[in-house]
């Protein structure tokens, strides 16, 4: 779920080295930076829940 929204902020322009905004904003609020940030520390629990997921059905396939 985070992984496609992390990838798609990463390959976004972004402005002044910040993070991307709409087009009537002027910028990000700071609280937006730290949601991002915030996501982003989530990515790699996330894969680590999908690899169990893998992991468990293929335990209950034997």
């Amino acid at each position: 779920m985070l992984v496609p929204l992390l990838n798609t902020i990463r390959n976004s322009q972004l402005p002044n080295g910040g993070f991307p905004y709409q087009a009537d904003e002027l910028a990000r609020t700071d609280s937006t930076s730290w949601a991002v940030l915030a996501m982003s520390a989530f990515e790699d629990t996330e894969q680590s829940c999908m690899q169990g997921r893998v992991y468990l059905r293929s335990q209950q396939s034997t």
